[in-house]
């Protein structure tokens, strides 16, 4: 019994933590209408910046929480002004989502800067570690926790029921235009909570540090932690996010307890996914709100056609230099070369998905992780030949992606977003659990690819292969996005309501670019695990989908080249300049928003869109009125 009670208590401390974090997504859903991605940074920040003040400032514990509190409330305001304030209306719902990534990984990169991935503790709050309740030693740090999420909980419920502040805020919930039309100051109050989402944050990442230690990796677990409370709770609903985070806490805890401790996380994954697709408006909710700046708009920006003129010479160009690249430059370099062939592959079927459909889809990396164990792992413990095992593992990526599809059909691309990053954490997680993938140790002993006689265990050998096969694929995939299917799923992605009702089958274009999607990445899995003969969950995980996100929003989404370009720039950053590693997620998060706020087709979208209007005729001037009606007076 004793154990059991232990169990409860640890997860109602978790469920409280939750707790907090999903109320700071809430206010921030509810006042501008987004998923605040920053939310899990803020924790982290929260417990770091209180780590610090206590051991590096010596700062009293009450002093070092009211400093993590003021910082993380400060960066949470600026936050709001300089990020989401200026994108919020102007940007579709998934390129706000992807700026407001590009700052958890912005964020997330400065942190690692200065704490590094170190796990960080404190002491209890109180001078006992533990007391003694009905014969059950209780942490006091439990109920430090508890009293804060309690006392936050009474005082966000008297500000929202018995201030102005407070029916101001429902009223921004409710109808956002409606309340700037009443005279409410929506963008005072939107930053007022945005910037409380920051305090929330700093309080739970404060009192969360002498409990559990914090990492900066740690961020991005606690964002989607917060993202399945909601789901529990349902969107909008603060009630429903208290509950949903308690659930939660109760459900990691006693999966943790009862089935294996390596499988906690992996449970929660799997609820999001079912939780949205099952119900997306959330398990709990009870009450339907609908806000009206949340509405489907536009989800891709408009790219012009390359011009004939200019397009195929350029391609012509491009194709004889891939194909006598490998005699003019050194070995070192066909190897980075090759990595960006991988990596192209994985490219172009997300740009088929974001820029020709408006698909959002954060989980690449995971289908890339199917196909490469499933063939890594034929070929080590069946002995097949590297052919029918590369094969096999794009059919697993497939099938994994056509249940993937199935699930979240009635989703909108907003949600598939969210599941789609669920997805590929679950994918990492679960390399890294199972012991027959080699756990995060990784899998060693894997043949290179051969066919008949043929082993191409050269760089120079695989560089024909790979770039041969990206040459197939993406003058294949330009021959049918150039034709009516591509204008169809560019009518889709414009306006999937409109496209709908003259005739296009919305959820069979998405589904069926969604599985040739899959059929690139589990093909640039397999090859992946093939020339570096060793397949680890860190090289298929989530800085893998960061860095296919970034390249497909810096080069250019919808022009296929532009992704694989910008693949090329980060892939070859990342892996021959060691100065740039440290830098890398910095720099990857700042040009997503600087694009995104820039120049939302991509440096190759917006380039092509310059010359398009440079070729376009100046309009006819408009006569004036009076010329007009002299010249119909004229016999």
């Amino acid at each position: 019994m004793g154990g059991f009670l232990g169990i409860l208590i640890a997860g109602v401390s978790a469920g409280a933590i939750y707790a907090l974090c999903a109320l700071g997504f809430t206010l921030a859903f509810n006042s501008s209408g987004v998923l605040n991605m920053f939310q899990g940074v803020f924790i982290v920040l929260g417990g770091l910046l209180t780590y610090t003040g206590v051991h590096d400032w010596h700062l009293g514990v009450p002093l070092a929480v009211l400093c993590a509190v003021l910082v993380v409330t400060l960066l949470a305001a600026v936050c709001q002004v300089v990020v989401v304030a200026p994108n919020q209306h102007r940007l579709s719902l998934q390129n706000v989502l992807l700026v407001l990534l590009g700052g958890l990984i912005l964020t997330q990169g400065a942190a690692t800067m200065i704490w590094g991935q170190f796990a960080y503790s404190l002491d209890p709050f109180s001078a006992k570690a533990s007391v003694v309740v009905g014969g059950l030693a209780v942490p006091t740090q439990v109920l430090w926790i508890l009293g804060a999420t309690a006392v936050v909980c009474l005082v966000l419920l008297g500000v929202l029921q018995r201030t102005n502040l407070g029916r101001g805020l429902r009223a921004l919930a409710e109808n956002p235009w409606g309340a700037r039309a009443v005279g409410i100051r929506v963008g005072r109050l939107s930053l007022l909570s945005f910037a409380a989402t920051g305090t929330l944050g700093a309080l739970a990442g404060a009192f969360v540090t002498p409990y559990l230690s914090v990492t900066v990796g740690g961020a991005t677990n606690f964002t989607v932690i917060g993202i399945i409370a909601i789901s529990l709770g349902g969107f909008g609903s603060y009630f429903g996010a208290i509950v949903g985070g308690l659930v939660l806490g109760l459900v990691e805890t006693f999966a943790t307890a009862y089935v294996s401790s390596l499988f906690g996380q992996s449970v929660m994954l799997v609820a999001l996914i079912l939780i949205l697709a099952v119900r997306p408006e959330g398990l709990l909710r009870v009450v339907r709100r609908v806000r009206a700046d949340t509405v489907a708009r536009v989800a891709v920006s408009y790219v012009e056609r390359a011009p004939k003129a200019l397009g195929r010479p350029v391609l012509a160009a491009l194709t004889l230099l891939m194909a006598l690249l490998p005699l003019f430059v050194p070995g070192e370099a066909v190897y980075y070369v090759n990595i960006i062939g991988i990596t192209a592959l994985a490219l172009i079927g997300m740009d088929v998905l974001l820029g020709y459909l408006g698909m959002l889809n954060l989980g690449q990396s995971a289908f890339m992780a199917v196909g490469g164990y499933t063939s890594a792992l034929l070929m080590v413990l069946r002995g097949w030949s590297p052919l029918p095992a590369l094969l096999a593992g794009v059919l697993a990526a497939v099938a994994v992606a056509a249940v993937f599809s199935l699930v979240t059909r009635r989703l909108s691309p907003h949600y598939l977003a969210i599941v789609s990053l669920a997805f590929a954490l679950l994918a990492q997680a679960l390399a890294g659990q199972l012991t027959v993938t080699g756990g995060t140790a990784g899998l060693n002993g894997i043949p290179p690819f051969s066919v008949g006689g043929l082993t191409f265990d050269t760089d120079t050998g695989f560089y024909y292969l790979v770039w041969g096969l990206v040459a197939v694929f993406g003058f294949g995939t330009l021959l049918v996005v150039r034709g009516r299917t591509g204008r169809v799923m560019k009518a889709i992605a414009f306006d999937p309501g409109a496209a709908s009702a003259l005739g296009a089958d919305v959820r069979r274009y998405r589904h069926w670019a969604l599985l040739y999607s899959a059929v690139l990445a589990g093909l640039a899995g397999g090859l992946y695990a093939m020339y570096f003969q060793f397949l680890a969950p860190s090289m298929v995980g989530m800085s893998l989908s960061f860095t296919l996100i970034v390249s497909t929003v810096v080069g250019g989404s919808g022009t296929l080249l532009g992704p694989i370009l910008g693949g090329a720039l980060f892939t070859y950053l990342a892996t021959a300049s060691q100065s740039f590693q440290t830098w890398a997620t910095v720099a990857q998060g700042g040009l997503i928003i600087l694009v995104l706020s820039l120049a939302p087709a991509g440096l190759l979208g917006s380039v092509l869109n310059l010359v398009g209007r440079l070729r376009r005729p100046a309009p006819a001037p408009v006569a004036a009125p009076e010329e007009v009606l002299s010249h119909a007076a004229r016999p």
